[in-house]
């Protein structure tokens, strides 16, 4: 949790949460850590989007092989992108997929 591309990918996805507020988009982070731990971590990274805790079984269920990994899912479940790791132009790939999914 305290790699800087999870502490950048903090800030990017609060971005991107704030941007989408009222539109049919939902961030979600996992984290394969109990809550109290991330709790502790979260104190100095606040985020602005749900968070699930002990999520371990679901990283090894999308075979998320890194963190930060990422995954953009449609309304029917389909995983229409998945990206490992932060770069700089992340928010704005991201933001380009997401609009596309919602003019559909």
């Amino acid at each position: 949790m305290n790699c800087p591309a999870n502490q950048l990918s903090i800030s990017m996805l609060n971005k991107l949460a704030d941007h989408y507020k009222n539109q049919n988009v939902q961030i979600i982070g996992v984290y394969p850590e109990n809550k109290n731990k991330t709790n502790k971590y979260l104190l100095s990274n606040p985020l602005k989007f749900p968070l699930l805790y002990d999520g371990g079984s679901i990283k090894k269920s999308y075979h998320a092989p890194s963190a930060p990994f990422f995954y953009i899912i449609d309304p029917s479940g389909k995983i229409i992108k998945s990206v490992s790791g932060y770069s700089t132009d992340s928010q704005q790939q991201f933001t380009e997929i997401i609009d596309t999914l919602l003019i559909k």
